[in-house]
């Protein structure tokens, strides 16, 4: 945890780690743009999504696996913006991925739990 942010590291494709922000009010994983070239993605369209500084056009593409601890999921759309001025959050881990477990967050041991559905 950071502050009153739950940061989550993640790996991608088996290999690509980085941090995302845990976010239950975003419908789609987001990834910076340096993950998606690292993971060569392909843009699948065009999305606009609200944001807090309004509305804006962000790329989609197709993740392959996506694995929080020993929870994955494959084939995620998620969109692709540099939403945030940390380089130590590359992204925002939304309810397309999470709405796949059974999760529970103790704050006391920084531990956020997903379980089986």
């Amino acid at each position: 945890m950071n502050g009153a942010s739950v940061i989550v590291p993640v790996t991608f494709n088996g290999a690509l780690r980085a941090n995302l922000a845990l976010d239950t009010g975003a419908t789609i994983t987001v990834v910076s743009r340096r993950i998606a070239t690292n993971l060569a993605l392909n843009t699948l369209g065009v999305s606009k999504v609200g944001t807090v500084a309004g509305v804006i056009a962000v790329p989609l593409a197709r993740l392959g696996p996506l694995k929080v601890g020993d929870a994955q999921v494959h084939d995620l759309v998620v969109s692709v913006h540099d939403f945030s001025t940390d380089p130590r959050i590359e992204g925002l881990l939304g309810l397309d991925f999470l709405k796949h477990f059974h999760v529970s967050l103790d704050a006391r041991r920084s531990l956020l739990i997903l379980g089986p559905r």
